[in-house]
């Protein structure tokens, strides 16, 4: 919504006062701080988690290659001695019988060698399938984590486009609605504002409604005149604040201009007021107050003279 739509639907009885705005921006940067916060708790835990997933599976994967080469050397063993068996069965059909029971013996010895040699290698087997599901489970796991971690980064992401957003959406209102100019005008002198009933403060939209009138810087400019000339301690607020309005007031009022008076000018008694000074070299000694032009009206400028 632009400024003028803001305008049109103003209702004095339900509007939102300055404060009530302030608390509101301030909220919105807090959450906002609040969820990036988190997001990047986030992060930092999931590398952590990573990092650790990542050791422990090296160290799981080391085991289970050590364990492999045992089991390669085991059946190499197997294998010697199967051919050994077979040597010793081709020597007993060749031997008398008490070679015959050395080498039953001794068959019998490397049956039960076998056998042990058989059982260790199916326990080393079973052992490396289960290391290998358990590095299946974690990595399905590590996998189920990363994916979480990056839709909560995704996610993240997306409120970080909408904080961008609102941010800019906050910058655009503020400059459609002149809320610095309402800020530096709420920050004026309370003597002031009590003596300068022509805009009405009460909330920002009373504000733009009453000190967008032509007549405000016409008053302005005679009011700045006796402040300076009493030597008001605010006078320069004030005059910040009056070129403030001035430009805002040149986005709707294009004839609206400020003279160029400037020190050294030949003082020009249709485009300048002297203040301080007297008329002897009808110079300008110093410009306290620069005055302006709105088609055939001019302010004049606030000057001293010497």
């Amino acid at each position: 919504m632009n400024r003028q739509e803001i305008i049109n639907n103003y209702d004095e009885n339900q509007i939102l006062s300055k404060e009530e705005y302030e608390q509101y921006f301030n909220e919105c940067e807090e959450t906002i701080r609040s969820i990036k916060l988190h997001a990047i708790k986030a992060i930092e835990k999931r590398d952590k988690t990573i990092a650790n997933l990542e050791k422990k599976l090296n160290e799981e994967q080391g085991v289970v290659n050590r364990q492999i080469e045992g089991i390669r050397s085991k059946t190499d063993k197997i294998g010697l001695i199967e051919e050994v068996l077979k040597e010793l069965k081709d020597l007993v059909e060749n031997k008398n019988n008490s070679e015959l029971v050395s080498l039953k013996k001794a068959l019998e010895g490397k049956k039960i060698e076998l056998k042990n040699e058989q059982e260790a290698h199916s326990k080393l087997k079973t052992d490396c399938e289960e290391k290998e599901k358990q590095y299946d489970d974690n990595k399905r796991e590590w996998e189920q984590k990363e994916k979480a971690l990056n839709e909560r980064i995704e996610a993240y992401e997306q409120i970080e486009d909408e904080k961008n957003n609102i941010e800019a959406d906050l910058k655009n209102l503020r400059e459609e609605i002149h809320y610095e100019l309402y800020e530096q005008y709420c920050n004026l002198p309370s003597d002031f504002r009590n003596e300068f009933t022509y805009i009405v403060p009460i909330n920002i939209f009373a504000f733009l409604q009453t000190s967008g009138r032509e007549r405000i810087l016409q008053e302005l400019h005679t009011f700045i005149h006796g402040a300076i000339t009493n030597n008001q301690p605010w006078v320069e607020d004030l005059k910040s604040f009056f070129d403030l309005l001035f430009k805002a007031s040149q986005t709707y009022n294009p004839s609206l201009k400020r003279l160029e008076t400037k020190e050294g000018d030949d003082y020009n008694s249709k485009e300048m007021i002297s203040i301080k000074g007297e008329l002897i070299q009808r110079r300008v000694a110093d410009v306290l107050f620069l005055g302006y032009k709105q088609d055939n009206m001019t302010k004049e400028s606030l000057v001293e003279v010497k």
